[in-house]
């Protein structure tokens, strides 16, 4: 099941913790958690890849992660939703754009849960993301 990027609205409408910068015509949503101690810029390297993108920061991820159906095992840093297919931590965008121009059945794609900084950048977008 392919999900479509309003469909979280919903959920976001019923956390009053949610930032209320919400705009429908963004390619990709990236929901982190506020007060987070990552200095990363995922939104960054998405809008560098050509994305547009708004970015939510939210208390828990908890309930988006739920209703996307993200594993349970995945210890998330950061949910992104994109043209309807959900990226969990940290994924090359050049990864995410294949997995967009090759519009495969499934729910999304899961990087490695941690922070991206000048040390493990390179490393991170070498990774392989699997597929749930």
């Amino acid at each position: 099941m392919i999900l479509m990027l309003h469909a979280v609205a919903p959920v976001l409408a019923a956390d009053s913790h949610a930032d209320q910068t919400h705009t429908s015509e963004a390619d990709a949503a990236v929901y982190i958690l506020s007060g987070d101690e990552c200095d990363e810029d995922y939104a960054a390297e998405l809008r560098d890849a050509g994305l547009t993108v708004e970015v939510r920061k939210l208390r828990s991820l908890k309930a988006v992660a739920a209703f996307v159906e993200v594993p349970a095992n995945v210890d998330l840093q950061h949910l992104t939703i994109v043209r309807g297919y959900v990226v969990a931590n940290h994924v090359a965008p050049t990864a995410l754009l294949r997995m967009l121009d090759s519009k495969p059945k499934t729910r999304g794609l899961v990087g490695e849960s941690a922070c991206a900084s000048i040390y493990n950048h390179q490393r991170l977008h070498a990774a392989q993301p699997r597929m749930f």
